[in-house]
C-alpha cells in the first residue's frame, strides 16, 4: 500500500510502474479474502492496460485473467466466465494450446463452467488441460496432479463415479511419494477418495481411509478445526451405511453441536450435519425425532439456499423418506413427485440423482397400489443406476430389491387371477344343465392373464 502511494504520487496514476503495483496489491486482496477491495483495483488496472497497451498484449490478457477470478470468487460466473473465454482465445493466439499460461486460463474456464452446472463443457476442458499438462510436465508434476483432481471432481458431480476413482487413487499414490502421507494436500486427496468410495457403496474401503484422515485432522490441526469436524460427518455417513448406528449417532452430535458453536445455525455446513444427524435417526427407528429435525433442514435450506437448490430438493425427499418410514404415503407422494421434477430439471433426466428419486416415487407408488405405475419409474431408475453406478451401490440394491418386490406382486396377482378363472370354469360347466361349459367368462379371464404377462418385464 504505501509503496502504491510512493509510485502515484512521484510517477502518477498511468505510469506503468504504478498499474504494475496496483496488480500486485489487488493480488493480496485476493490472496486475504478481500475480493471487494480486490475487484475495484483489478478493473482499474484492466481498463488503464486495455488503454495504454492494447486489447492484445500479454499484460492486458493477464489482468483480464486476474479479474475472471475475483468475479468467480464473489459469485458473479457470468461476468468470470465471459472473461475467461476472451483470456483463453487470445492466449491461444498469441502463444500457442501449449504454452503453460493458455493452460492455465483453460484451467480457470473449466472451473467456472463446473460451477455455472455445464458439467459437459467442464468435461472436455479438462480433459484437454490433463492431456497437455501429461505431454509437457510429465505425469508426477503437481499442476497435473491437480488437474488430474478437477476431472475427478467433474466425473464425481456427475455421478461418475468410476471414472474419478483411478485419477483420485493415482493422485493420492503421487502426492504419498512426493509429499507424504502428513502433508494437508495428501489428506485432502486421502479424504476426497473416501467419499469416492463412498459414493460406490465401498463402505468399508472409505471407512478405512476416513479413519486414517480423521486421525491425522484432530493430530495437526485440532478436535475444533473446520476440516476435522467435516472428517468427522464424513466418518459418521460411513459408519451408519455399515449399520454401526450408536457410533454414527454419537459422531453426528459432535460435528452438530461443534458446528452450531462455530458457524451458527443458518450455515450451510451446520445444515448438513443437522440432516445427517435426522437420518441416522430414521435408521435408528426414532421417526418423530427425525421428523422434527428434517422439516427444520427444508425450513433453513430454502432460506439460505432457495427451492430449487439441490441441497433443498434432496431435504424434500429425506422428509418424504420420513413420511414413507411412518406409512404416511398420501403426504410422500407429493413431496417425492416434486423433487423427481425439479431433479429432472436441475441435473437432466439421466443423472443418478434422478434416478434415485425416481426409485423412492416407485416405492411409495408400490405402497398407494399404484403397481405398474411403481414399476415404470423403477425400470427407468434401474437403466440409470446400471450406466452410472456400480451394481454393489446401496442405491442401485434398494432398486433391484424394489423391482423384486413389483415381480412377486404382480406373479401372485397372476396366480389369483388363474385360481379364480379356473373355479369360475368349473362352477360354470357344473351349473349348466344342458351339458356345454359357458367358454365365452374362461376366455375372458385367459385373455386378461395374456395382458399381465405381456406387460411384466421378460425377467418375471
Amino acid at each position: 500500500m504505501e509503496a502504491l502511494k510512493i509510485r502515484r504520487t512521484k510517477l502518477g496514476h498511468n505510469d506503468i510502474a504504478t498499474i504494475k503495483a496496483e496488480a500486485h496489491l489487488g493480488c493480496t486482496y485476493f490472496a486475504l479474502g478481500n475480493y471487494d477491495d480486490a475487484k475495484k483495483l483489478q478493473e482499474g488496472v484492466l481498463e488503464k492496460r486495455r488503454k495504454l497497451l492494447g486489447e492484445r498484449h500479454l499484460d492486458t490478457v493477464k489482468a483480464t485473467v486476474k479479474l475472471a477470478l475475483t468475479f468467480a470468487k464473489l459469485g458473479r460466473l457470468t461476468q468470470a466466465q465471459s472473461l475467461q473465454e476472451e483470456a483463453l482465445k487470445l492466449r491461444t493466439v498469441l502463444l500457442g494450446e501449449g504454452n503453460t499460461d493458455t493452460i492455465t486460463s483453460m484451467s480457470n474456464l473449466a472451473s467456472t463452467y463446473t460451477r455455472l452446472g455445464r458439467q459437459a463443457d467442464a468435461e472436455r476442458l479438462q480433459l484437454k488441460v490433463l492431456e497437455l499438462r501429461k505431454k509437457i510436465l510429465g505425469k508426477d508434476h503437481m499442476d497435473t496432479i491437480i488437474s488430474s483432481e478437477n476431472l475427478a471432481i467433474t466425473y464425481y458431480s456427475q455421478g461418475k463415479y468410476d471414472e474419478a476413482r483411478p485419477l483420485q487413487e493415482e493422485a493420492l499414490s503421487i502426492r504419498n511419494n512426493i509429499l507424504g502421507p502428513n502433508n494437508p494436500a495428501t489428506i485432502k486427496a486421502q479424504a476426497h477418495l473416501g467419499c469416492t468410495y463412498f459414493a460406490l457403496g465401498r463402505y468399508p474401503d472409505a471407512r478405512r481411509l476416513q479413519v486414517e484422515v480423521l486421525e491425522k485432522r484432530k493430530r495437526i490441526l485440532g478436535k475444533f478445526h473446520l476440516d476435522t469436524i467435516k472428517a468427522t460427518v464424513k466418518l459418521a455417513l460411513t459408519l451408519a451405511e455399515l449399520g454401526r448406528l450408536a457410533e454414527a449417532e454419537s459422531l453426528q452430535k459432535e460435528a452438530l453441536d461443534l458446528r452450531m458453536k462455530l458457524l451458527k445455525e443458518e450455515h450451510p455446513d451446520t445444515i448438513t450435519a443437522m440432516s445427517n444427524l435426522a437420518r441416522t435417526y430414521t435408521c435408528l427407528g426414532r421417526h418423530a425425532d427425525a421428523e422434527r429435525l428434517k422439516l427444520r433442514v427444508l425450513e433453513l435450506r430454502k432460506n439460505v439456499l432457495g427451492e430449487d437448490h439441490m441441497d433443498t430438493i434432496i431435504s424434500s425427499q429425506n422428509l418424504a423418506v420420513t413420511y414413507y418410514s411412518q406409512e404416511r404415503y398420501e403426504e410422500a407422494r407429493p413431496l417425492q413427485e416434486a423433487v423427481l421434477r425439479r431433479c429432472d430439471q436441475m441435473v437432466g433426466p439421466s443423472h443418478a440423482q434422478t434416478a434415485q428419486a425416481m426409485m423412492h416415487l416407485g416405492s411409495i407408488f408400490y405402497k398407494l397400489g399404484m403397481v405398474q405405475d411403481a414399476e415404470n419409474l423403477a425400470r427407468r431408475a434401474e437403466q440409470i443406476q446400471c450406466r452410472e453406478l456400480a451394481y454393489e451401490h446401496a442405491v442401485h440394491k434398494q432398486t433391484m430389491e424394489l423391482l423384486r418386490t413389483i415381480r412377486k406382486h404382480k406373479q401372485r396377482s397372476n396366480d389369483v387371477d388363474h385360481d379364480t378363472s379356473s373355479q369360475s370354469t368349473r362352477r360354470a360347466t357344473r351349473l349348466n344343465t344342458r351339458g356345454y361349459p359357458d367358454y365365452r367368462h374362461s376366455g375372458l379371464r385367459r385373455s386378461r392373464r395374456c395382458a399381465n404377462t405381456k406387460g411384466a418385464s421378460p425377467a418375471s
